[in-house]
């Protein structure tokens, strides 16, 4: 059976419609990209995959009100991951998407943080509670996406889209909650560390681009050091070669 790109426009204006529809929307395009390899790749289209960002962004959206399904998050995040994998086990005439795309909206969405803008005191906690279980969970995919087949050239996709930015970007930013921060910088942590794993140039890249007195420099700046916290950094230092701890 061949699965014609035009089906992906059942995401569109997926916001108007009840959350537990749109929980089944995504379980659906799950199915499909899980499913047979060509059909999958028809249906990883440019809107598609913007539907998927958009998703994301409203779990944390302010104007919306309605108690979110933790399902729709992680089932999202899934099937960014399973895109990933796919766009990566494909050849380029094959793609109607570049992976560096994928990323690249990825990541804004991860920074993102303009959608609490004027919401009051008590609409702003629960956007911070929204957008710190966001950034976790997002934070937490990303090592999924790198567990695949020629890991190293996905490695370099990465590394190529900035990607030590953005995570430092993250943890930078995350000082200004009351609470959440040092999930955010723990998991963080475990993202630079699962993209340094097994790959010398990543490490080289990230010391010349960040350096390790820069990143213990923002680390300070969080404030008291917690003992999840270190147990990251130590993790994180095992995957070091000698002479750049």
């Amino acid at each position: 059976m061949r699965f014609s790109s035009g089906s992906t426009e059942s995401f569109k204006d997926s916001d108007n419609l009840p959350e537990i529809l749109r929980v089944r929307l995504v379980h659906l395009y799950g199915a499909i990209i899980i499913g047979c390899k060509r059909n999958a790749l028809l249906a990883i289209v440019p809107s598609a995959v913007s539907d998927l960002m958009g998703v994301l962004s409203s779990c944390c959206c302010p104007d919306n009100q309605e108690m979110k399904d933790p399902q729709l998050l992680q089932l999202t995040l899934k099937c960014l991951t399973a895109v990933i994998h796919l766009l990566h086990a494909s050849s380029l005439d094959q793609r109607q998407v570049d992976i560096r795309t994928v990323l690249d909206s990825y990541f804004w969405v991860l920074n993102s943080d303009h959608l609490g803008a004027g919401a009051g005191e008590g609409e702003a906690r629960d956007w911070e509670d929204r957008l710190i279980t966001l950034r976790t969970s997002m934070l937490r995919a990303i090592p999924e996406m790198l567990n695949c087949a020629d890991r190293p050239v996905l490695q370099a996709i990465f590394l190529n889209n900035n990607c030590f930015e953005h995570i430092l970007r993250l943890i930078q930013n995350s000082k200004v909650f009351e609470k959440g921060s040092d999930s955010i910088t723990v998991h963080a942590l475990r993202v630079l560390t699962a993209i340094m794993t097994s790959s010398p140039s990543a490490k080289e890249v990230f010391k010349e681009r960040i350096g390790y007195s820069h990143l213990y420099d923002v680390l300070l700046s969080q404030g008291q050091t917690t003992r999840q916290l270190l147990q990251e950094l130590m993790n994180m230092v095992t995957v070091l070669p000698p002479g750049h701890q």
